[in-house]
């Protein structure tokens, strides 16, 4: 495990610089999709490890670190932008070496890494339907998040905000992402795991219909969106915790892999859709599209936690 994830570092901190030497899309394009095969393995294997890793009764709050620290390298990935600009290779070669030192901890704790390779395979396409709470709270947050820090400008732009505020909507998704998740994990520790997904599902849903009733008043607005990304942020870092919880050895190391799955595709999904919204209704589209995706999730973590309570023991 741990050679793996260093591995992966490694091939990601090589690709970067070449992305800015490299100029025909053709040779590009797999470049890219060589380098996020590498970073999603680690983010497999990685959270793997911390899963397999952390007692039962502290899990929820280990995650809840884990998203945390999550949350604030995607804040302060941008600004590596803002600072360094896109003009030279300098940027590339900070974040070339900022993989490259991610992979260090992980070599040297290869000796406490897990080892399932002596243990039965499992295929992952299963696992995504054993724990619904989580594979498809992942999905759903995934929509929501990259579709807030893709189309929230817009959103704003559409509201007729100043230019000062648009940019503060997504800051304040992130924000919330960034102050939630420990708390959250708190209670995942405490409480049980699927009732917090499914409520973090309902505040999902709520927030949209909140965030479109307020879309006239921008501070308002950004206090909604700060609750609702930190507490929507959620339903990844309880769902990990839900996945340890049920799973264990290779079985988790495929759960987290199917975890991950539904996370890519989410990421893919949510724009198309919230970005075609915005096409055809520039005001309501944003909250429309997430509103019913979460009440839709709502749904079925409701009848997943009714079907288990009448399954006889």
């Amino acid at each position: 495990t741990a050679n793996t994830i260093t591995g992966g570092t490694f091939v990601a901190a090589a690709i970067i610089p070449l992305v800015w030497v490299i100029r025909p899309l053709a040779l590009l394009f797999p470049l890219i999709f060589l380098y996020g095969a590498a970073i999603t393995l680690c983010f497999v294997l990685s959270e793997y490890w911390i899963n397999s890793a952390t007692p039962q009764k502290r899990r929820g709050f280990v995650m809840g670190l884990y998203a945390t620290m999550l949350s604030i390298g995607f804040a302060l990935g941008p600004g590596i932008i803002v600072v360094l600009g896109f003009t030279t290779i300098k940027p590339f070669i900070v974040g070339a070496v900022l993989f490259a030192l991610a992979g260090l901890p992980a070599r040297m704790a290869r000796h406490l890494s897990p080892d399932f390779s002596g243990e039965t395979r499992h295929k992952f396409l299963p696992f995504i339907f054993a724990v619904p709470a989580a594979t498809l709270g992942v999905f759903v947050f995934a929509m929501a998040e990259t579709s807030g820090f893709t189309f929230l400008p817009l959103w704003g732009q559409n509201l007729a905000f100043t230019p000062l505020v648009v940019p503060l909507l997504a800051s304040a998704m992130t924000l919330g992402n960034v102050l939630f998740q420990i708390p959250l994990g708190l209670l995942a520790d405490r409480f049980d795991k699927r009732i917090i997904l499914l409520l973090c599902g309902v505040i999902g849903c709520a927030g949209m219909v909140a965030a479109w009733a307020v879309a006239d008043s921008p501070i308002v607005l950004m206090a909604v969106l700060c609750v609702w990304g930190g507490v929507t942020g959620g339903l990844y870092t309880v769902g990990l915790a839900h996945l340890a919880s049920r799973f264990s050895g290779s079985a988790l190391a495929s759960a987290n892999a199917a975890f991950i799955f539904c996370y890519a595709t989410g990421m893919l999904i949510g724009p198309l859709a919230v970005g075609d919204s915005l096409v055809r209704w520039p005001i309501a589209g944003f909250p429309l599209v997430l509103g019913i995706v979460f009440g839709a999730y709502v749904l079925v973590a409701a009848w997943r936690i009714a079907v288990s309570r009448n399954v006889p023991s």
